[in-house]
Order: C-alpha cells, then sequence, then structure tokens
C-alpha cells in the first residue's frame, strides 16, 4: 500500500474522532473564562466564565448552541449506511448548525455586554476553534460529495425525477440566494457579519439545496419531506432578512 493511500485511510479513520473532541471541547469552553468586560464607565475588568454568561434573556441562546453540540455528538455515533447524496447532505447540515452556534458565542457576547468592551478569552476562543473544525470538516465532506454526485453516471443510478419537486426545490435556492441581497443591505454598516452570514449560512444552504436536486434527479425518496422543513427555513430566513433593513 503507498504511503498516500496509507494516510488517506488513516485521516478516514480519525476524522469521526476529532470531530467528537471538537464536540466534546465547545460544550466544556463553557467551563473556562469565556470574555473579559472592560466596564465603560469604571474601566473595571470583569472575567465572566462560559456558564456566568447564561442569564437573563440571552441564556437560551448560549443554550441552544450547547444543545445543538450535544446533538451533533449524539448523531456521530448514529450509524446507517446511506447514499452518496443524502451523505453528503447531512454532512451540510452539519456544517451549518456549527456556523449557527460559532455566530451566537461569536457576536452576543458584545450585545449582552453592550457599551463595554468584551476581550476574548480561553473559552470563547476554544468554542470558535471548534465550532471552525466542525463547519470546515462538514463543508469539506459536502462539497466532495456534491462532486462526487455530479461525476456520477446517472444511467447507472436508475429511478427517475419529479418535475414538480425539482422544480420546487430549484425555486428555494433561487430564492435562498435571493435574500443575500437584502441582508447585506439591511447589514451594510456591518458588512463583516453581513459577509459572514452569506459564507457561513448562505452558501452552505445553497449546496445543500443543491445536493437535494441531485436527490431528486436520481430518483431518491428524502428530499420529498425535506420540502416542508425547506420551506419553513426559508420563511425564517425571509423574515430575518426583512427585518435587517427595517
Amino acid at each position: 500500500m503507498a504511503l498516500k493511500e496509507r494516510v488517506a485511510r488513516l485521516l478516514t479513520r480519525i476524522r469521526p474522532h476529532v470531530r467528537r473532541v471538537a464536540y466534546c471541547g465547545f460544550i466544556f469552553s463553557f467551563a473556562l473564562p469565556f470574555v473579559d468586560v472592560m466596564h465603560c464607565s469604571t474601566n473595571k475588568k470583569t472575567t465572566y466564565r462560559g456558564y456566568e454568561l447564561l442569564s437573563g434573556d440571552e441564556a437560551v441562546f448560549y443554550i441552544i448552541t450547547i444543545l445543538i453540540f450535544a446533538a451533533l455528538m449524539g448523531f456521530s455515533f448514529y450509524r446507517k449506511d446511506r447514499g452518496r447524496a443524502l451523505a453528503a447532505f447531512a454532512a451540510c447540515w452539519r456544517a451549518i448548525p456549527a456556523a449557527v452556534a460559532g455566530l451566537i458565542i461569536g457576536l452576543l457576547p458584545p450585545i449582552q455586554f453592550l457599551f463595554h468592551t468584551v476581550l476574548i478569552r480561553a473559552g470563547q476562543f476554544l468554542g470558535l476553534l471548534c465550532a471552525g473544525i466542525v463547519f470546515i470538516d462538514g463543508m469539506a465532506d459536502a462539497a466532495a460529495g456534491y462532486v462526487a454526485l455530479k461525476r456520477e453516471d446517472r444511467s447507472a443510478v436508475g429511478g427517475g425525477s419529479s418535475k414538480g419537486l425539482r422544480t420546487f426545490h430549484t425555486a428555494v435556492l433561487l430564492a435562498s440566494l435571493a435574500l443575500a441581497p437584502v441582508y447585506i443591505i439591511g447589514l451594510s454598516e456591518d458588512i463583516d457579519i453581513a459577509l459572514l452570514f452569506l459564507l457561513l449560512l448562505s452558501l452552505p444552504f445553497a449546496l445543500a439545496q443543491l445536493i437535494v436536486l441531485e436527490a431528486v434527479r436520481r430518483g431518491e425518496g428524502w428530499p420529498r419531506p425535506w420540502a416542508a422543513a425547506a420551506a419553513v427555513l426559508l420563511a425564517g430566513g425571509a423574515a430575518l432578512s426583512v427585518m435587517s433593513i427595517l
């Protein structure tokens, strides 16, 4: 066996364990010093551990991030033979929740301590690092899976596509991309945040829909129930995009 093949096999074997370490690391980050807050009136610095941020209205968002990574950890032990399209789709939806969690822990503390200076500490850094690892890993698997689907000989796959379902998922894809200019305009004063939303949410969702369309063309059944969830997510994204310009 060539060295390149050995390395590839080793990486394939250890990647699930690396992901699980990242899941645990994200949750553990809330036990560490998370942020330093320089109070504007007294210029006094206060260190907050992650669990100390779980107060007030913001607590629910932090809890959501913990639940996201706990769920990802649970699903990582679920082993079932899936088709190439569903596996690529699942990888995409491993990345998107990780991106949501990363955005929350990265953007929420400055909002929680508005008008004060918020400095990153080890906990926030570890949480962002773990979220980034899961996001990159998931998007790499999703992109590789999509490329493999495009190269696959469809005549050997069988099945048949539903024109109505294909039209619906194409419309969801185009509508999701059309929302990007809306929230970019709405967040023009915070263009860096708008670009984060584009790179971490809109484009991964678009990739997920491209994978869905490949599954539809192959006559797979799972894109049909996904249609309802896609419509709900698109409606939520549209509402948030419109709110950003109001």
